[in-house]
């Protein structure tokens, strides 16, 4: 299990690294306290750009810690400004923060990562992701916008569940406390 750096930007000489703006962790944009604006992270830095150095590789893997989600869009080439990624990201962000959710969420923390390293080594990984996406993404994100959170949070976890055991070893077994 690892953290794929190459999976995710530091938005270096973008303006996510810029000293002189905002990070939003839950919208992955950033406001620029010179120009009063919201851009994405992405944005190529403008003549005003100072790099900063406290954004480094923790501070970014803390902000994208989507990780089945993040997976399935790297996979597909799927651009994080959509709004499925968008809206799964804000019902992630929703589950880790409620009172209710947190031991779910933070379970998911520790076998996430796991899924997301295993889909993204797999050989049919594409073949898996467009399934995932189509199957219980684009559902979720339905669900999500027909204000059914309840069910969209209970098709996620069975999103997870289905991985799971696609990619049941011991190191996940071990991860989540399963038996076999």
């Amino acid at each position: 299990m690892g953290f794929h750096s190459s999976s995710f930007s530091t938005h270096e000489n973008q303006c996510g690294s810029c000293a002189i703006s905002e990070v939003s962790d839950r919208r992955l944009d950033c406001y620029c306290q010179k120009y009063r604006r919201t851009y994405r992270l992405s944005e190529p830095k403008c003549r005003d750009y100072i790099k900063d150095r406290s954004r480094n590789y923790d501070f970014w893997r803390r902000i994208y810690t989507y990780y089945i989600l993040t997976a399935v869009c790297d996979i597909l080439g799927i651009s994080k400004d959509n709004a499925i990624y968008q809206e799964i990201m804000t019902l992630i962000s929703l589950v880790r923060e409620d009172v209710t959710t947190v031991n779910e969420a933070n379970e998911y923390d520790t076998v996430g990562p796991v899924i997301a390293d295993r889909l993204r080594n797999d050989l049919d990984n594409i073949n898996i992701s467009n399934f995932i996406f189509n199957n219980y993404l684009v559902n979720v994100y339905c669900l999500i916008k027909l204000n059914r959170t309840d069910e969209a949070i209970e098709l996620y976890k069975n999103m997870v569940e289905f991985l799971m055991i696609r990619y049941r070893n011991n190191e996940l077994e071990d991860s989540n406390n399963l038996k076999k």
